[in-house]
């Protein structure tokens, strides 16, 4: 996941620098990430479930992951209704009831279509939505070590004693760089919370479709 950071952004960074990063012996604020050993693929607190299991959905009729769900016009029309979360709930119920109601003779059958495409479309969702979440954390990790390393680049030089005037410009230049990085890592941190919660929310997406088509499904045959 690649980093935008406005014009306008960047003036407030360059022209905000706190004081530490104004005199040539104070040193970068505290609070720096630890620098990881192993690179993650998963900050979340969530246990990582790459791929969703039909059964945990539905009661219904067993789902075949290479079920020709697409081939069905009205099916393929309604999937893609069904998987938005920009439908409301209530307005989903009452297409489902409409589907059900329109394909009477052959409901099960197509009901059961019906939540296939459903759980084909929200399951590869929340997998492109967890692969990405993998490569922003990898990419973290690697702003961290980043930071780690300017860090202790910085404080090396600050203990120094007589430092030459290129070395006073060298370290001017990394207090730049650490408060420059560091509100880098921090900004992208902070999102990492709600990038987590995407996978949860597709699932309840789910659960809440999949009742809606079981509630039209047929007792019995």
């Amino acid at each position: 996941m690649k980093q935008f950071w406005p014009s306008a952004l960047l003036l407030v960074v360059l022209f905000s620098l706190p004081a530490w990063a104004q005199t040539e012996t104070a040193a970068p604020p505290a609070g720096l990430p630890q620098e990881r050993a192993a690179v993650t693929d998963w900050p979340c607190v969530q246990r990582k479930v790459p791929k969703l299991s039909p059964g945990a959905f539905w009661s219904g009729p067993e789902i075949d992951e290479n079920i020709a769900w697409r081939d069905e016009d009205a099916v393929a029309q309604l999937v893609p209704v069904l998987v938005s979360r920009r439908v409301p709930i209530e307005d989903a119920e009452k297409q489902v009831a409409a589907f059900a109601k329109q394909n009477e003779a052959d409901k099960r059958k197509k009901l059961t279509l019906l939540f296939a495409g459903v759980f084909s479309e929200i399951d590869n969702l929340r997998s492109d939505v967890i692969r990405g979440i993998g490569r922003f954390s990898k990419n973290q990790v690697a702003k961290s070590g980043q930071l780690v390393k300017a860090r202790a680049e910085f404080d090396a030089l600050a203990r120094k004693p007589d430092r030459t005037e290129a070395e006073l410009t060298h370290l001017g230049e990394l207090q730049t760089q650490v408060q420059w990085l560091q509100r880098i890592y921090e900004d992208r941190e902070s999102s990492t919370r709600y990038m987590c919660e995407i996978p949860t929310i597709l699932e309840q997406r789910l659960f809440a479709v999949a009742k809606l088509i079981e509630d039209q499904m047929p007792q019995s045959g």
